[in-house]
């Protein structure tokens, strides 16, 4: 636990102030004077954001699971959900079954164009640092 609360640049004061609990007990805890109960051991994991088993020294991989991409999957899910609540789309998806095949294809096309127009102008973005 001292290595993770040094990375952070956090003090014994500083975690036992977010644990509320004594700064005693996290000097205690991290030189194994003393150990927390393992609801302790949850939180600690969840704030620092590795595994339990890693905390206890019982698994080399500090992650069970790669945190970057569950956060940026969650995000993928809210702008989904937020898509597919958008008027557009819903007009879209409701115009298609009673569009004629030439017309979606047209829009589709439309679509497609708008996408390029898109990713173009994000690269260009990109490049330019913005």
């Amino acid at each position: 636990m001292r290595r993770l609360r040094k990375e952070r640049d956090l003090t014994q004061k500083d975690i036992a102030e977010i644990f509320k609990m004594s700064e005693s007990a996290i000097s205690m805890y991290e030189r194994n004077q003393r150990e927390p109960s393992f609801e302790q051991v949850k939180e600690f994991a969840d704030y620092f954001h590795v595994s339990v088993d890693w905390l206890m020294g019982r698994s080399e991989s500090r992650n069970d699971i790669d945190y970057t991409q569950a956060q940026k999957n969650e995000r993928m899910i809210k702008e989904t959900e937020a898509l597919l609540y958008d008027p557009d789309v819903q007009f879209i998806a409701r115009s298609k079954q009673e569009m004629s095949p030439e017309a979606f294809r047209k829009l589709m096309e439309l679509t497609k164009l708008a996408k390029e127009l898109v990713v173009n102008e994000t690269s260009k973005d990109n490049q330019n640092g913005k």
